[in-house]
Parts: structure tokens; C-alpha cells; sequence
């Protein structure tokens, strides 16, 4: 790269447990020439002393009331000694990239490219995307359009807290429902980041609200009326809460059954009361089991109180709830775009290193994969065109190098997908 160009990686506060986090120091070594950040979630960042200064971030600026305007109830972290900015900054993605890609056009296309083939590569046929920027939206346009776009893409542009590309009023003006658009590319929902969440420089995980609640009421209610699926963001107890009230609020002024609003990351524990809501009015919790079984289930072992259940799948199911499949990533970590770590993830209930996780809620090798195939379809509300194979639905559909049925469950994450198929078109062919 020329020298002022960004560099961006991807990492884990994990790392910081393991005692080999980078530092903001570390980063200006190697890299004194280029502003760098590496991104721990798509909430936290660190950046090196160069993309400090590009971005206007000192001791003393930007101000709460400054960042608040640009990235609501963002968090720059400081020393406390020295007050200057640590590197690390959570939530603050609006700040850093107001509106626009730091990637150049073609650079940003080829990369958006090559993660929908290695997408494909795993057996995804479509995907929900929250789209980054207006450049992406572009780019998946172009793609279609030139015949190089391998996957279907329900478009979820951000009116609310982070990459936040159209304002709720200006969406609602252009008169779009979920569903517009063509069986490639189509407007899925808007999505709203109730709650934030990051970690300190010294990995310390928090979470806190980025809206109030009448803000938020007012988002849902004029997008329900409207015809517009809510996705919203919520990992904490209290944002959870906030989502749940606003679409009971929505529903009582404006009862409709089959509106598909969904909460993210809703039942990564269990809350009998809260998925009781969920159930009266229609609401779909979207769990991540790749991170919170996989990537942090150690974690909640070594502090979870007795009794305790985290993505308890086997409870939403016999609840009569059908959770999508998710990946909960922006395309940089391979195991999140895969869905058969996922799916070994539920089945297995292990954590990456092979501790056994509230066990008694797997699911069998059959109900994992629906939640990939007919309960996606369904979150989509695409059950008559997708998720089976069944005369008139699309000819999607992907070809395993073995039987996921037949195999150990360890193996379930190794699975290999030998062709993919899209459109009645072939997207992906192993080699060999």
C-alpha cells in the first residue's frame, strides 16, 4: 500500500485473555507510515497513533456531545492517567468513516466479490446483508447486473447507530416495503442498533444503550406502518427490553400478524419471560451460536451462575420459534461465514476448546440445518421460493462431499461443499 493509505485487519479481544493484544504502540512500529486499525468486532477498534490523528481523535477531542452527533453514545478510551486516547474506541465507526468507504471503489468491489465466493465456497446461497456504506449498495448493483454476484441479497441498510446509510424518514419517503425488488437482490429490513457494546483496553466487556426509548418507539412504529421489517440490534437485558416494548408499542396502534420483526442476538441466554413476549407477538430471536458458543463460551462457563443457559436452541424450538442461521460478521473471519462451524456449534454445544455447553440444548443434525435452510427462508419471508427442495421453488441448492446425516458430529464443522448452486447456475466447484 502507498503510504496514507489504511490498513485494516481483523482480530479478537480474545487476545487480550491469551496476553498478546496488540497495542497502540505496536502498531505505530510496524506500521508508522499508514493509519491502521484492527477490528476486534464491528463495536470495537484499535487504531495506531497515525489513524488517531487522521481522525481527529486527542486528548481532548472529540467531545461526548461531538461524537454523540456523528456516532450516538460512542466511546473513545483514554488513559487515565494521561487522558491521552489509548487506541481503543467502541462504537465510534461512524466517526472514524462518516458516510463513505475508506476503500477504494474497485478495491472495495473485488472485495466484496471475493467474500460472496468464499461464501459460496461454504454452500451460501443468499445472505442478509447490513449494508456498510452507499458504495456497497452500488457494488452489489454491479455485480447482479454484470452477472458476477454468485449469492441472493436482502439489502438491510442501518438507520440507527453504527454505518448508519439513510435516515428512517428519508426510507420511509422513498415508499419501499420489505420485499422489494427482484428474487437477486431486494430491500429486507432496516436495521436499528438498540444497545451498544465493546470492550476497554484491558478487554473488559460492556454494553449500554445508544437510543432512547421514545426515539426508538417512534423508529418502529413508522416503519411497521409502513411495511418495513424491523432488525434490531440488542445484546444487553435492557436493550432487549427496549426492543420488546417498542414493538408491543408498535402492535397495539397498529395490529398486524405476520410483520417478521426480528431482535439479533436475542436468546444468547435464556429469559422464559422475554421469549413468552416474543412468542405473543410474533417476534423472531436471531441467536449467534459461532460466537457465543464457539468464541466465548469458555468465557461464560468459568462465570456463568448455576442453572444458567446460554443459546438455548432446544428450548426456541420447542417453543415453536424458527431462529434463523446467522453469521453475525461483516465477511473477515471465515468460521462466522461458514454455516457448518455454526452447525456443529449447535449440534455439538462445544466451545472452541471442547468444553461441553449446556448440552442438554443441541439440536439434531436435521433441525441445525433448517435453521440455514426453511427458518432463513421463513425470517425472509421467502418460505414459498426458498429453503426446500420442492417443484416451482428457485434452484438453489449445494452439493456435500459427504453425508452430514452419516458422519461424527466433530466432523460436522469440517464438512466440504463440492458445488453450489444458484439460479439453476453453478457458483462454486471444489477443485480437484
Amino acid at each position: 500500500k502507498d503510504a496514507g493509505e489504511w490498513i485494516i485487519g481483523q482480530g479478537r479481544f480474545t487476545l487480550e485473555f491469551e496476553g498478546n493484544s496488540s497495542s497502540k504502540d505496536e502498531l505505530d512500529a510496524v506500521a508508522p507510515d499508514h493509519p491502521v486499525m484492527i477490528r476486534y468486532s464491528a463495536h470495537s477498534q484499535l487504531l495506531n497513533s497515525y489513524a488517531l490523528r487522521l481522525v481527529g481523535i486527542t486528548r481532548d477531542a472529540p467531545t461526548q456531545e461531538e461524537l454523540d452527533k456523528v456516532a450516538p453514545k460512542a466511546k473513545v478510551r483514554r488513559d487515565a492517567a494521561s487522558g491521552e486516547p489509548t487506541g481503543v474506541v467502541n462504537e465510534c465507526i461512524d466517526w472514524i468513516f462518516p458516510k463513505s468507504s475508506p476503500w477504494k471503489y474497485e478495491d472495495l468491489r473485488r472485495a466484496i466479490r471475493q467474500t460472496c465466493e468464499e461464501a459460496s465456497g461454504f454452500g451460501v446461497t443468499g445472505i442478509h446483508e447490513f449494508v456498510s456504506w452507499p458504495e456497497s449498495t452500488r457494488v452489489y448493483q454491479e455485480l447482479h447486473r454484470d452477472g458476477d454476484l454468485p449469492l441472493r441479497v436482502q439489502l438491510c441498510p442501518c438507520v440507527w447507530g453504527m454505518m448508519q446509510t439513510v435516515e428512517m424518514d428519508a426510507l420511509l419517503n422513498l415508499g419501499w416495503q420489505t420485499g422489494f425488488g427482484n428474487d437477486w437482490i431486494k430491500f429486507g429490513s432496516a436495521k436499528i442498533f438498540v444497545d451498544g457494546e465493546g470492550h476497554d483496553e484491558n478487554g473488559v466487556a460492556q454494553e449500554w444503550p445508544r437510543i432512547e426509548q421514545a426515539r426508538l418507539d417512534g423508529f418502529v412504529a413508522s416503519a411497521h406502518r409502513a411495511g418495513i421489517r424491523v432488525m434490531m440490534h440488542a445484546t444487553s437485558r435492557d436493550g432487549q427490553e427496549m426492543a420488546i416494548r417498542a414493538i408491543e408499542a408498535a402492535l397495539r396502534d397498529f395490529p398486524r400478524s405476520d410483520h417478521r420483526h426480528r431482535i439479533e442476538h436475542f436468546a444468547g441466554d435464556y429469559w422464559p419471560e422475554g421469549l413468552a413476549r416474543l412468542k405473543k407477538s410474533g417476534i423472531i430471536p436471531v441467536p449467534t451460536p459461532y460466537s457465543s458458543l464457539g468464541w466465548y463460551g469458555d468465557a461464560w462457563l468459568d462465570s456463568a451462575p448455576p442453572g444458567e443457559k446460554v443459546v438455548p436452541y432446544r428450548s426456541l424450538l420447542d417453543g415453536g420459534f424458527m431462529p434463523p442461521g446467522n453469521s453475525d460478521c461483516m465477511g473477515t473471519e471465515p468460521e462466522a461465514l461458514n454455516p457448518w462451524w455454526s452447525i456443529w456449534c449447535v449440534v455439538a454445544r462445544k466451545t472452541r476448546s471442547g468444553r461441553s455447553i449446556c448440552p442438554e440444548e443441541g439440536l439434531t443434525v436435521l433441525e441445525a440445518i433448517r435453521l440455514y435452510t426453511t427458518y432463513s427462508a421463513f425470517a425472509g419471508f421467502e418460505e414459498a421460493s426458498k429453503g426446500s427442495l420442492e417443484s416451482g421453488k428457485l434452484a438453489d441448492l449445494i452439493v456435500l462431499s459427504e453425508d452430514p446425516f452419516e458422519i461424527p458430529v466433530d466432523a460436522l464443522k469440517d464438512v466440504q461443499v463440492d458445488t453450489t448452486v444458484v439460479g439453476g447456475r453453478v457458483v462454486h466447484e471444489a477443485r480437484g
